[in-house]
């Protein structure tokens, strides 16, 4: 199989994010917790990776770094995350930055803590 690369997925999510303004996808129940899918059509940095037509509310809640020998009871679920993102699970790392940066971030701090991570991972900014 062949995943995206890290410069592919970052471009997908910067991109995305940008587009929303760096606003927080926070799950549409109200609760302050992020969401792949949330409120008002807001995507998560991860979730601009996974094509609308495969995501499924189960991710919910389970986030890519998430250790995998810890989660047995979900494991099957973020598998089924990973391939529907078309993401390597062995570079969980770097999607778990992906995510913290969205995840952990006021809007304005969003776009600095992305850029920081495509310092670290020598990842070009794209064009928005």
């Amino acid at each position: 199989m062949t995943y995206l690369t890290r410069q592919e997925a970052f471009d997908k999510a910067y991109k995305g994010l940008a587009g929303q303004g760096f606003k927080k996808s926070i799950l549409s129940n109200g609760l302050e917790s992020c969401a792949y899918r949330g409120a008002d059509g807001l995507k998560c940095a991860v979730g601009f990776l996974i094509p609308d037509e495969k995501y499924q509310k189960k991710f919910e809640g389970v986030a890519v770094c998430e250790p995998y020998e810890l989660v047995s009871e979900r494991r099957e679920i973020l598998e089924e995350l990973f391939e529907a993102a078309n993401i390597d699970p062995e570079d969980a790392l770097f999607y778990e930055g992906l995510q913290y940066a969205h995840d952990n971030s006021e809007v304005i701090d969003m776009e600095t803590n992305l850029r920081n991570l495509a310092k670290m991972y020598h990842l070009t900014i794209p064009e928005v």
